[in-house]
């Protein structure tokens, strides 16, 4: 009887890995673009596919002329491509390589050079993204490079290693892996960690831009399903690992084989090993507290306004046992458009933010941290700026 079901079984393996194969080849034959890359998509208002009526969304420089930039369009190098404020876009590679761009971003094929803003690459063989000061290379990963007016550049790994250096040659090049993220120019990069906050954030970002971008033209379903969980499944092992270093319980060591057990589970071994790991929590520092009391912000708006002409210094409260903090900014002219600064890291409950750095609306959230331990980051606070005297 045991053969049988073991043949059954074997049976019902295969079965269903030959329908996976024939799904999978079908899938792969459909049509796509054979060029050296192309627009896969274009995602308007965070929201929806753009129509074949949509204009203004993404443009395409070439050969010193602009045209209209549509889904399904093939690039050459030497294009640049850019976003509207309403738009982002998705660009892959016949490598199988891929872009996602945020809106108001662009850069020219090939890897992808002159960036600017903030995208999101997923590789496939080797790859840079580059900007006026920095380069960013890798084989095989996913990261995200953001730009500021100036020329700072953000760099995150999600997954795998990359190499950041310097166009200009003004620093020695920096190797960071996953979970690390690193701000060059004009000084040179030090590696620290992202917080969680950042990698959730971009993990969401990717997931949505997924399924909004139809992936049958491109890829079979199969590779559209790991394309979509490649960047869940870094994220989340990063944070894993984190949850993992911060927890203070080893787990309990597992007998070689042939070695007897001493009591049952509900016995003296069980009750020695409960008391060990009870010892070891007593012994692991306590928890960070999250940071309270934001100033200036709401919890939500419309907030009054506040002066803004010469900067605005964020405070809030010390947390015990925290080493340092990070503040995560963000602001907007127009409602529901927010964009994202870089986090800024600080040693002490406050930071101070200068007047080109607002807009007329703003929020922000900080994270207290110890080491490889970080506390939940605090709610959004919202304030809203008036750069000259405020009229009561």
């Amino acid at each position: 009887m045991k053969l049988l079901h073991c043949r059954l079984l074997q049976r019902a393996v295969a079965a269903v890995v030959s329908v996976a194969l024939v799904a999978s080849g079908l899938a792969g034959c459909a049509t796509k673009p054979t060029g050296y890359a192309w627009i896969e998509g274009i995602v308007v208002d965070g929201q929806r596919l753009a129509a074949p009526g949509d204009g203004g969304l993404l443009s395409v420089t070439r050969d010193g002329r602009i045209v209209e930039g549509r889904a399904g369009m093939e690039l050459r190098r030497g294009d640049r491509v850019t976003t509207g404020p309403r738009a982002e876009a998705v660009i892959r590679y016949a490598s199988g390589s891929e872009l996602l761009m945020r809106p108001n971003s662009s850069g020219v094929i090939g890897s992808f050079l002159q960036a600017v803003n903030e995208v999101f690459a997923r590789i496939k063989g080797r790859f840079e993204v580059e900007t006026a000061f920095v380069r960013a290379g890798a084989k095989g990963t996913s990261f995200l490079v953001r730009t500021m007016p100036g020329g700072e550049t953000t760099v995150i790994v999600f997954d795998g290693t990359v190499i950041v250096d310097s166009t200009q040659g003004a620093w020695a090049p920096v190797t960071i892996g996953a979970g690390q993220k690193v701000i060059a120019h004009p000084r040179p990069p030090q590696p620290t960690l992202a917080s969680e906050a950042e990698l959730q954030a971009t993990r969401e970002w990717v997931e949505r831009l997924e399924r909004l971008v139809p992936q049958a033209t491109t890829a079979s379903s199969t590779e559209a399903a790991v394309a979509a969980a490649a960047v869940a499944i870094a994220v989340g092992a990063i944070i894993a690992s984190r949850s993992r270093s911060r927890d203070s319980a080893p787990a309990p060591a597992t007998p070689p084989s042939g070695t007897e057990r001493t009591g049952t589970a509900d016995g003296p071994a069980a009750g020695r090993a409960g008391t060990d790991r009870q010892k070891a929590q007593d012994a692991a520092p306590p928890p960070l507290g999250m940071p309270t009391r934001l100033t200036p912000g709401q919890p939500k708006p419309p907030t009054p306004l506040q002066n803004c002409s010469n900067g605005v210094t964020l405070t809030w409260s010390a947390v015990a046992g925290a080493r340092s903090y990070v503040v995560q900014f963000e602001s907007s002219d127009k409602p529901g458009q927010w964009r994202a600064g870089p986090p800024t890291a600080t040693a002490s409950p406050q930071t101070a933010m200068s007047a080109s750095q607002l807009r007329s609306s703003n929020r922000w959230s900080v994270q207290a941290r110890e080491g490889n331990r970080s506390s939940p980051a605090s709610p959004w606070v919202y304030f809203n700026c008036n750069f000259g005297p405020v009229v009561r």
